[in-house]
């Protein structure tokens, strides 16, 4: 009975945690490429790993229903995949820096990894002039996605820490 019970506040807490990913987004959105999902996405895989894809495709789920399932969608179904995985590969760096420089690069690569779509609907010369003409968001996207890892890297990752401890004492 007990690992049922821990089993479904484990999946309780994946849940809520994809709804802060998307509650974070939405908060933020009037602000051009600054955004919190991302160091988010990173301290739930250095906690919880894999199981990090849970919270990630709730979020995604809830950006469709929300803002329509428009061909950006797709994008969503894929981008943020790469930083996962790159944060599990690290997920035992306890340095803040090397989290704001993961972090960063990510942002920077975010218009790259989105423009893979335009590669298929339009070819090369669409995909090329899509990453072109967003270099500046992603540039933005980039120095926001440091400061917010500088910042909240190692107090997110203390308080998850933590709530994970609470319940495994359930």
């Amino acid at each position: 009975m007990k690992v049922q019970r821990l089993d479904i506040y484990r999946l309780v807490l994946l849940s809520l945690l994809g709804a802060l990913l998307f509650v974070s987004q939405v908060v933020l959105s009037w602000l051009p490429n600054i955004e919190i999902v991302s160091i988010l996405l990173i301290t739930y895989t250095r906690v919880y790993g894999l199981k990090t894809l849970y919270p990630l495709y709730i979020f995604v789920m809830m950006q469709g229903f929300f803002y329509g399932f428009g061909h950006w969608f797709l994008n969503y179904l894929y981008v943020w995949l790469p930083l996962v995985l790159v944060a599990l590969v690290f997920r035992r760096m306890t340095s803040p820096i090397g989290w704001a420089i993961v972090n960063a690069i990510f942002g920077l690569m975010f218009g790259a990894l989105c423009s893979i779509l335009y590669l298929i609907l339009g070819g090369p010369s669409m995909m090329i002039a899509y990453w072109i003409s967003g270099i500046w968001f992603d540039l933005l996207h980039c120095g926001g996605n440091l400061l917010t890892a500088l910042v909240l890297s190692v107090p997110l990752h203390k308080l998850l820490c933590r709530l994970n401890d609470q319940l495994s004492r359930l």
